[in-house]
């Protein structure tokens, strides 16, 4: 669950810049669900309403735009106008709470969590399947 969680929130922009594109011109994209789409940004959205100021501000900065967490470190700091500083230990440790409370949301919702990414759930289960096998 942790893996796929991480997934869909290192590729958020990219459902974010679906979902909003087949929501505008649903006559180009034949076969797309917009109603998924906007299922899943609405899972996303309720993931990220769970989370404190600093776990947002963590998963959004690295895990959201990529950011590497030297930069994160600097970027919390200029964020409090440099009243607060934090280590980077101390921001892997949002990140790391802010995930288990959105794995613990999504086991309590694992009907819809599976039905709106049952697919991305599926592959990720292969993928390290496989790369157990190897």
């Amino acid at each position: 669950m942790k893996t796929m969680i991480y997934s869909v929130l290192k590729n958020y922009n990219t459902l974010a810049a679906d979902a909003a594109y087949t929501g505008r011109f649903p006559n180009n994209q034949p076969g797309a669900n917009i109603d998924l789409l906007q299922q899943r940004m609405a899972m996303v959205q309720s993931w990220l309403q769970l989370l404190n100021a600093d776990e947002l501000f963590v998963i959004q900065k690295h895990l959201i735009e990529g950011i590497d967490w030297a930069r994160v470190t600097h970027l919390y700091t200029e964020y409090w106008d440099g009243q607060f500083t934090r280590c980077e230990k101390t921001l892997y440790n949002y990140q790391a709470s802010a995930l288990m409370k959105i794995e613990e949301f999504c086991n309590k919702h694992i009907d819809s969590v599976e039905h709106l990414f049952g697919q991305q759930l599926d592959d990720l289960q292969q993928n390290s399947a496989s790369a157990e096998r190897a």
